[in-house]
């Protein structure tokens, strides 16, 4: 289990394959939903963290991995969020339609 990655596939990228079924606004508002719930969830593990200073890297690894896990999924969650804002990810119902 530690040496070799397995296809993991948590809800979250299955709910992407959803996303063009939401009108962009929505998306962006649950995008940036996701984010906030996120960021509490990074500040909890460093208050976590934080509350046992002397306590060894050993019996930290798995908060720290969840941490890396949880702001590397904000920080894309982000970016896509900020693409939608700027107009730069759009789609309409005609274009999917035509795009299918």
């Amino acid at each position: 289990m530690l040496a070799a990655p397995a296809q993991e596939f948590p809800e979250f990228p299955a709910a992407l394959l959803l996303l063009p079924l939401l009108p962009p606004d929505d998306a962006l508002g649950q995008l940036e939903a996701r984010a906030a719930a996120l960021g509490g969830h990074i500040a909890q593990i460093d208050a976590e963290i934080a509350s046992v200073p002397n306590l060894s890297r050993l019996f930290l690894l798995e908060f720290e991995y969840l941490r890396a896990t949880l702001h590397a999924e904000l920080v894309w969650v982000q970016s896509v969020s900020a693409d939608l804002r700027t107009g730069k990810l759009i789609w309409t119902e005609d274009w999917i339609q035509g795009a299918v």
